[in-house]
C-alpha cells in the first residue's frame, strides 16, 4: 500500500507543480534536440510529408482539445508520473534509468497495442518502424522534461504540440 500511496503523492504533486523559468528553459533545449532528430528521420524515411492537414475546420479547431486530453494528458500521467519518480534523487541512477527504459518501452508498445485492440486500420501505421522510432525519441524527450521539471506539464506539452504538429502540418492521421 505504501507504493501505491507514493505514487499517488508523486501524480498529484507533479500535476501540482509548476515549473521555474530554468526549467522550462532546459525542457525547451531537449525539445529543440527531439526535433533535430525526429525531423530528419521522419522526413528521410517518407514518414513525415509537409502540408497543411485536410481536415475539416470545425475538426481542425476542436483537435488541439482532443490531443491535449488524449494523447497527452492521459499518456504524460501513466507514462510518466505514474511510472517514474518525480524526485529522481530519491532512487540510484542505476534504478532511475531501469525505471526510464520500463516506462519507455511500455510507452512504445502501447502505442501498436492501442492500435490493434482500439483502432485495427490503424495498426499498420503505429507498428511501422519509423513511427516507433519517432515515438521512442518522443518518450525519451518526455521523460527527460520530466525528470527536469518534476511536473506534468512540460511532458504534456511536448507531447501535444507534436502530435499536433504531425497531424495538421506533417501527414500525421487522426
Amino acid at each position: 500500500m505504501t507504493i501505491f500511496k507514493s505514487r499517488l503523492t508523486d501524480i498529484g504533486s507533479a500535476i501540482t507543480t509548476m515549473p521555474n523559468a530554468k526549467a522550462w528553459w532546459r525542457c525547451l533545449l531537449v525539445y529543440v534536440a527531439f526535433l533535430a532528430c525526429v525531423l530528419p528521420l521522419g522526413l528521410a524515411a517518407g514518414f513525415l510529408q509537409p502540408g497543411l492537414a485536410p481536415l475539416p475546420i470545425a475538426k481542425l479547431a476542436l483537435l488541439p482539445i482532443h490531443l491535449f486530453l488524449r494523447p497527452a494528458l492521459v499518456e504524460e500521467l501513466i507514462f510518466r508520473a505514474a511510472l517514474l519518480p518525480r524526485d529522481s534523487t530519491r532512487v540510484s541512477r542505476r534504478h532511475l534509468i531501469g525505471m526510464s527504459l520500463f516506462a519507455l518501452a511500455v510507452f512504445v508498445v502501447s502505442h501498436p497495442l492501442h492500435a490493434w485492440l482500439t483502432r485495427p486500420a490503424a495498426l499498420g501505421l503505429f507498428s511501422s518502424p519509423v513511427f516507433l522510432a519517432c515515438a521512442t525519441l518522443l518518450g525519451i524527450a518526455c521523460t527527460l522534461a520530466y525528470l527536469i521539471s518534476r511536473s506534468l506539464w512540460p511532458p504534456v506539452l511536448l507531447h501535444w504540440l507534436s502530435a499536433w504538429i504531425w497531424i495538421t502540418l506533417l501527414g500525421g492521421r487522426v
